[in-house]
């Protein structure tokens, strides 16, 4: 009988065994895997509400809007800060007519509107 040497089988060189990340990197992670999570869902709503508030604009066709300049218009929007309509708490909360006396324009606007009609600028 013939016996036959064989060689052993390489084994190859043990790993060092794997760091466990430790738990404050676990946490960092976690905490940022949430963070975006919700920046993604914040940006999906005001994404959803941009659409929706554009489809809730009313448009005016550009024959009910007849211009009488050839350059371009500006208007001027001017808004009243009158206390006439209030019910008497509101009258006690913002004050009335006998204690703010006036009118005071609480919004100024100056809208141009370009010969062209396709766009507005407000100031």
């Amino acid at each position: 009988m013939t016996k036959t040497i064989q060689e052993p089988a390489l084994r190859p060189s043990p790993r060092p065994p794997r760091r466990r990340p430790s738990l404050g990197a676990r946490v960092a992670v976690g905490f940022f895997a949430v963070l975006s999570l919700i920046v993604a869902a914040g940006a999906a709503y005001g994404f959803g509400f941009y659409k929706w508030a554009n489809g809730q604009l009313n448009q005016i066709h550009k024959q009910a809007l007849e211009l009488p300049c050839r350059n371009g218009c500006n208007y001027l929007v001017l808004g009243s800060d009158s206390r006439a309509g209030l019910s008497k708490s509101q009258q006690n909360m913002f004050g009335s007519t006998s204690t703010v006396g006036g009118h005071r324009s609480d919004t100024i606007m100056l809208v141009h509107v370009d010969s062209t009609r396709k766009r507005a600028v407000v100031l």
